[in-house]
C-alpha cells in the first residue's frame, strides 16, 4: 500500500512538472551580424546569423539559453534576468560590447514575454571546455566600452 501511495505521488509530481515545462514555449531571437563576434564562452565567429533561444526559466532570476552561430549549436548558457531600462520595445534587441581590440562580444538580449520586455545578461560558462574545432577563442572584455544594440527578429 505504501508503494502505491508513493508511486502515485511520484506520477503526480512528474505530471505537474511536465505541464509547467509545456507551459513555457521556447522563444528565440535571430539577427544577421555584419561583422565578426565573440560569444560568452570566448569562441570567435565570422559575420553571419546568430540565434539565441530561451529554452526555459532556470529560476525566477535566471534563464537557460541555447546559442547557434550560422546554424551551428554553440552550447547552453545561463543568464541573469533583469528589467530593462527601456519600456516596450517593438522588436527584440541583441546587446554587444566592444573589447579593447574593437571586436563585438555578445553580452545579452531583450525579449518580450507575457506583455513585458525582459533583458537577459548571458554568463560565461562555469564549466569551460575547449571551444569546438575550427573556432578561434578570444578573451571576453575585461572593461567593456559602450554597448552596441542590434535589432533582432523574434522566432520560435
Amino acid at each position: 500500500m505504501r508503494y502505491l501511495i508513493f508511486g502515485s505521488a511520484v506520477i503526480a509530481i512528474f505530471t505537474l512538472a511536465a505541464r509547467e515545462v509545456a507551459a513555457q514555449p521556447r522563444a528565440c531571437v535571430r539577427a544577421d551580424i555584419g561583422e565578426g563576434f565573440v560569444l560568452p564562452d570566448g569562441s570567435a565567429h565570422p559575420a553571419g546569423q546568430l540565434r539565441i533561444c530561451l529554452e526555459r526559466d532556470y529560476s525566477p532570476v535566471a534563464g537557460l539559453h541555447t546559442i547557434a552561430a550560422d546554424g551551428h549549436a554553440n552550447g547552453r548558457f545561463l543568464s541573469r534576468r533583469v528589467k530593462p531600462e527601456v519600456g516596450n520595445a517593438e522588436a527584440p534587441q541583441l546587446a554587444f560590447v566592444r573589447d579593447a581590440a574593437g571586436v563585438l562580444v555578445l553580452r545579452g538580449y531583450t525579449l518580450a514575454r507575457n506583455g513585458e520586455v525582459e533583458a537577459y545578461w548571458l554568463e560565461r560558462p562555469r564549466d569551460r571546455r575547449a571551444a569546438p574545432a575550427g573556432t578561434q577563442v578570444a578573451q571576453a572584455p575585461a572593461a567593456a566600452t559602450d554597448t552596441v544594440w542590434l535589432v533582432a527578429k523574434a522566432t520560435r
